[in-house]
This record gives C-alpha cells, structure tokens and sequence, in this order.
C-alpha cells in the first residue's frame, strides 16, 4: 500500500514539472501582453532601492515593500539595459517564482495541490497573475499558510517555521489580506497550544528572518507613517467610497457570500464558469462537513474565504478590475478542492463521490478551454513590445534628454 501511494505521488509530481515546464513555455510567449501602471510602479521604484535609496523615506509609496525589493533584487542580479529586456526579466522570474512554489505545493499536500496548481496556473492570467504584482507573488505564500493550517496534521517544526517566513512575507507584500491573515494567525496560536512556547518561538524565529530583511531596505518611521497611517485614514476610506460600498457590514456581508455572486453574474467572463463550478462543489462540500458533525471547519472556511475578499470584488471579474481578487481566488481555488477530496476519502456516497469528480474535471476541462486562447495563438513579441510599450519608453527617452541630475518626481 506504501508503495503504491509512493508510486503515485511521483506520477503527481512528474505531471506537475512536466506542466510547469509547458505552461512557463507558453507564458513566456506573451511576456509583453498586459501593460499595467501597478507592476510599472514596481519596477521604478525597485530602481531607486538598486541604487540604494531608502523606502518610506527617500521614495514614498501606500504600497506593502516586497514587491519593491523583490524588483530591485531582480534588477540588480540581471541588470536589464532595455524597457524590453526590463520587462522580459520580471515576468520569467514570475513564472519561476510559480513553478517553485507550485512544486512545493504537490510536495506538502500531494492531490489537492495538483489540482490547485493545475486550475490556478492556466487562468491566473486573466486577472493578471503572470504580472510582477503584490497580488500575484502573495497567491502561493498565502495560499500554502492557509492550507498548512487548515489541514496540515501535525504541525511539525520545520511548518512552524515556514509558517512564519510565508505569514510574514504576505503581510509584508499585500495590506488587504491582513484580516485574513490575522484569522489564519489566531488558528494558528490555537493550534500551537499544546506545546505553545517551543512552537512559537519557532515561529518567531521565522518571521524575524523576513522582518530583518524588509528592514534592510525601508525606513520603520515612515513605514509606520506613509503605509499604515496615511492608508488607514485616505486609501482605505476613499477605496470604500469610489465602489459605492453602503458601509462596511454591507462589504463583509457580501465578502461572506462571495461564491454565490457568481450565480447572479450575467456578463459572459473567462473564469465565471469556473467559480461557478467550484462554488457548487464548495457548497456541497461544506453541507457535508456540517452533517458530519464538523461545523467549525466549515465557518473556519467561510470566514477565511470572507477575509480574503473583505476589499470586495465580484467573483469573475478579470483584467484590471479583478486583480485584487487574486488572492481570494488562489485560496478558494485550494480550500474547495482540498476539502473535495478529504470528504472524498471519508464518504461513502458514491453519488457524492460522483458528483465530486464530475465538477473537478469540469472546472479543469474550463480552465484547459481558456488556456487554449492564450497558449496556442502564436505571439511576435517584438510587435506586442511596440504596440504596448513603445510610449513608455518614448516618454523615458524625452525625460532623459530634459532631467537635470538634482530633479525629482511625483507622479499621482
């Protein structure tokens, strides 16, 4: 039986780098297809961090800074000389940075992370998960702490201490999953109880890792300042008005509900069909896990789900409107087919366990469908380059001419 478990997590794994290796081909063929001000504005100022200027302080953003200090990481090992070459660096190292964590996924939860990484991977693209953007990078880090917690039995050591790297650098990388990752930290500390002090410092020990490195590139008073203080009382306010939101209780109610907007959806998009598919089998699941007796993992999904959208988007929306649901859909994505196939194992209601395989390989038939679209039209970058990017470093070159070396920016 041993064997044959083992035999069939290699397959899993073979299937998954074989995969990557065809979806990191693909994806490098349309490299320059999505220009968007947000990952822009990583590069420039991962830039002046190259250069060794201080963030919050010498260069000031509302931003969370890994994204900045990941570019200037990038940008320091490459050196790119060209807009293209700039662009091209960042959007391979994306695709890297995917491949990396979706192998470590297939390795900690076997099924469910093939699955995962399977639906994710071939739609992320239609709300910008192929960018160099917070959202983008905090998919994975956030996505695995959640599962650990979630269904990782027991915690060891060595998920302690990644519990702390990963927590702490999606802290550090998204503001507006922060509700969501104090929830999972709660869980956690819960979790840890039976052997609290060793567990924890563990887990200190970790995060102080990540909180050492942030610290080497920004400033903490006007971190303090610029992030938390100036976003609490103008970003996240004004955010709240300009999408009409009623108040907030109405925000969270809706966040809570998330999945059932996809039902009342009518406009056609790419990744409708798939929330709908995974919503069903949620829903399903979840009424299963409440008949059993376990109702507490059913609300910790609900509630965890909720937080992951409390910056609410309606579930299908994609492109530029939808960015800022990525993590939402990363966990969802994870949580549905994680505990599909723990109740799988557990029932034996062979209608339910029909049901259950009928909407995943519905939901990977869908994904396949987009992917198509986006994979096998053939791309000439240099022509998506001169088309998306030509202004940009038409404008670069005009600027170049006209600065003086003590000239400074601001740009609204």
């Amino acid at each position: 039986m041993a064997d044959k478990i083992l035999n069939i997590r290699v397959i899993i794994f073979a299937v998954t780098v074989i995969f990557l290796l065809a979806a990191g081909y693909f994806y490098r063929g349309v490299v320059m297809s999505f220009p968007f001000v947000d990952e822009q504005y990583n590069f420039a100022i991962g830039k002046y961090l190259r250069n060794g200027e201080i963030l919050y302080d010498d260069v000031i953003t509302n931003h969370q800074p890994i994204a900045h200090i990941f570019s200037a990481l990038v940008q320091e090992i490459k050196q790119p000389n060209t807009t293209f070459s700039l662009l091209n660096v960042h959007r391979t190292v994306i695709i890297i940075w995917s491949s990396i964590w979706a192998i470590f996924f297939v390795f900690f939860f076997g099924m469910s992370g093939f699955l995962f990484v399977i639906i994710y991977e071939l739609t992320k693209s239609y709300m910008f998960g192929t960018l160099f953007l917070a959202e983008a990078i905090v998919v994975y880090p956030f996505t695995f702490s959640a599962g650990v917690i979630i269904f990782k039995k027991p915690l060891n050591k060595v998920s302690v201490i990644l519990l702390g790297i990963f927590l702490t650098l999606a802290a550090f990388t998204l503001g507006p999953i922060w509700p969501a990752l104090a929830f999972l930290g709660l869980l956690l500390l819960f979790r840890l109880r039976n052997n609290f002090k060793t567990k924890f410092s563990l887990f200190i020990l970790g995060a102080l890792a990540v909180i050492f490195f942030v610290a080497k590139y920004t400033s903490l008073t006007g971190y303090i300042h610029d992030y938390l203080y100036l976003n609490l009382i103008y970003t996240v306010p004004q955010y709240h008005e300009s999408y009409d939101q009623k108040s907030w209780l109405v925000t969270i109610l809706k966040a809570l509900i998330t999945p059932l907007f996809a039902f009342l959806q009518t406009e056609k998009t790419y990744t409708l069909w798939i929330v709908r598919l995974l919503s069903l089998l949620l829903i399903m699941n979840l009424y299963y896990l409440v008949r059993n007796g376990k109702s507490v993992r059913a609300i910790v999904i609900i509630v965890l789900l909720a937080l992951s959208n409390i910056r609410f988007v309606y579930p299908g929306i994609g492109n530029s409107g939808g960015f800022h649901l990525l993590p939402w859909y990363g966990v969802f994505i994870f949580v549905t087919t994680a505990i599909s196939l723990e109740q799988f194992k557990a029932s034996s209601n062979y209608l339910f366990k029909a049901l259950n395989i009928l909407i995943i390989i519905l939901t990977i038939a869908v994904s396949l469908n987009y992917a198509k679209g986006l994979f096998l039209v053939k791309k000439d970058l240099q022509r998506e380059y001169t088309i998306n990017y030509s202004t940009h470093t038409d404008m670069g070159q005009i600027i170049k001419i006209m600065k003086s070396p003590d000239d400074t920016i601001f740009v609204s």
